[in-house]
């Protein structure tokens, strides 16, 4: 089922056009990280997902429901990177109001706030003032907000910004429990390598358009074509014999050399297997025999040469 998809869609602020293009759908239990270099559309795609710019066209529309249409907000959840807060209240009746805004009050909504405060380890701070949260906190707060309404669809830019390790744990756990229940969730980040963790998709955007949409375990064994080995022998006097194993092998794009280390870069997913059987075969031993990919990072990088 598409909880979202996306037509054709073209936005345009003032006489700039930031999006083109660009169509998608996002299934339940998907979880999309939106990545590109500073300025390429992420946060103005975002934020005409969420309702907040109008198209100048295209279509989006989410569990059925297309937008215009005030029904559309009972099922988006918007989390942004930048976000006001009332410092007069509490955490607590700051997620209230929000709670009521939405229509969800009394003992049911209560104990809703209550049980995402003691997820995303808040609950101490229960009765503080928003005005003494830390940066870290608040950012805990402001996605706590967004799935108050229990949204189908949940939309976050930069969801990681001011995080420590603890708070980034608690939300890749929380995000991959609400995709197993059906939910798709949209995120920005340039934290490839801790959100490419717990994502299944990636889209890299360039200029507004989409350069790359795929899962991100297509793009890593695509990218087992890059892959490299890292070998260290057990008998530094069998270097030679190791040398002349590896050019004569048909797995074998390029060697390079770090003391008694060796760098091979492989061609194809199924080369590391080959050339380790070779090696056993011949009965040169090593020490250190591992693959090394490339990072998501790296692969970002690729696409943007």
């Amino acid at each position: 089922m598409d909880n979202l998809s996306v037509k054709e869609l073209n936005v345009c602020i003032g006489s700039r056009q930031i999006i083109k293009d660009v169509s998608f759908d996002l299934h339940s239990g998907q979880i999309l990280l939106v990545s590109g270099k500073n300025g390429c559309g992420k946060t103005t795609l975002i934020k005409t997902l969420a309702g907040i710019i109008p198209p100048a066209s295209g279509l989006i529309s989410v569990c059925g429901v297309q937008y215009p249409g005030a029904d559309i907000y009972r099922h988006v959840g918007y989390a942004p990177w930048r976000f006001g807060v009332y410092n007069s209240t509490t955490v607590y009746e700051y997620l209230y109001f929000y709670s009521s805004c939405a229509g969800r009050r009394g003992l049911m909504a209560k104990r809703n706030i209550e049980s995402l405060m003691e997820r995303f380890e808040l609950t101490k701070n229960r009765d503080r003032q928003i005005s003494h949260m830390s940066a870290g906190n608040l950012q805990r707060i402001n996605i706590v907000r967004s799935v108050l309404t229990d949204p189908e669809v949940l939309l976050f830019d930069e969801p990681l910004n001011c995080m420590d390790p603890k708070g980034r744990d608690i939300f890749a756990e929380f995000i991959k429990e609400r995709a197993s229940q059906g939910g798709s969730i949209l995120m920005s980040s340039h934290n490839l390598s801790q959100t490419g963790q717990f994502c299944t998709d990636v889209c890299f955007l360039e200029g507004g358009s989409i350069r790359l949409m795929e899962s991100i375990e297509n793009v890593r064994m695509r990218d087992m074509e890059n892959s490299r080995v890292r070998i260290v022998l057990a008998d530094s006097d069998r270097m030679g014999e190791a040398e002349e194993l590896l050019l004569a092998s048909a797995q074998v794009k390029n060697i390079s050399y770090s003391g008694d280390e060796l760098m091979v870069g492989l061609d194809g997913a199924g080369s590391v297997d080959i050339l380790r059987r070779a090696f056993m075969e011949r009965g040169i031993a090593t020490v250190v025999f591992a693959s090394e990919t490339r990072t998501l990072e790296q692969v970002f990088e690729v696409y943007y040469q």
